[in-house]
């Protein structure tokens, strides 16, 4: 019995490992997209951008809502978080948004993060929100890192990134690097989900 206890627990902390390191969001750096799906083009202080209106699936993994986003390319004077490229939520014209749908665990707790920087205008916030709890973040003028806790509602959850609706003309609000990963509460539940799977393919 007790060595039955030990293996179980064993297997848990090893998923739990496994867990603790993923992040719920696919393409977060918004490092993969297709430019030739972009409804136009340009340089943006010696960047390149791209224009990718809603409903367009340029932009793998995401859903673009509202009117459109931008993808901006690093360059002379455009520095974005890491890697290549970071995402416009004002968008060419605006306003503009995000989404993907994560597959979450119901009553299950996540740490939404995500790094931003305004470039201001009216209106510099993010609205983000996972399933049907919206959060209003305010963006300062250089990057930095943001974060909240949101609990999962159906276990596949919508995660939306969108800029003021009401204001087509609030600046650029750059975001990059968003993740969504479990809190350990949640890591457990998961764990013991995985396990139980196992043992019922095993049987």
């Amino acid at each position: 019995m007790k060595i039955t206890r030990f293996v179980v627990a064993s297997s848990v902390l090893l998923v739990c490992a496994g867990v603790a390191s993923a992040n719920l969001v696919t393409n977060g750096g918004f490092e993969s997209y297709t430019t030739s799906m972009a409804t136009s083009s340009g340089t943006y202080s010696g960047g390149n951008y791209y224009v990718f209106p809603g409903a367009n699936l340029g932009i793998n993994d995401w859903t673009i809502s509202a009117t459109s986003v931008d993808i901006v390319e690093s360059g002379v004077g455009v520095d974005v978080n890491s890697g290549l490229a970071a995402l416009d939520l004002v968008g060419t014209p605006g306003p503009g948004g995000v989404e993907q749908t994560l597959a979450t665990t119901a009553g299950g707790t996540y740490t939404v993060s995500f790094w931003a920087k305004g470039t201001g205008g009216l209106n510099n916030i993010v609205n983000l929100a996972l399933g049907t709890d919206v959060r209003t973040v305010n963006i300062t003028g250089t990057w930095a890192q943001y974060s909240e806790v949101f609990t999962g509602v159906v276990g596949s959850d919508l995660l939306k990134f969108y800029s003021d609706p009401a204001n087509a003309g609030n600046g650029n609000t750059f975001i990059d690097d968003i993740e969504a990963v479990p809190e350990p509460a949640t890591m457990t539940l998961l764990a013991l989900g995985a396990l139980a799977a196992r043992r019922r393919k095993k049987a």
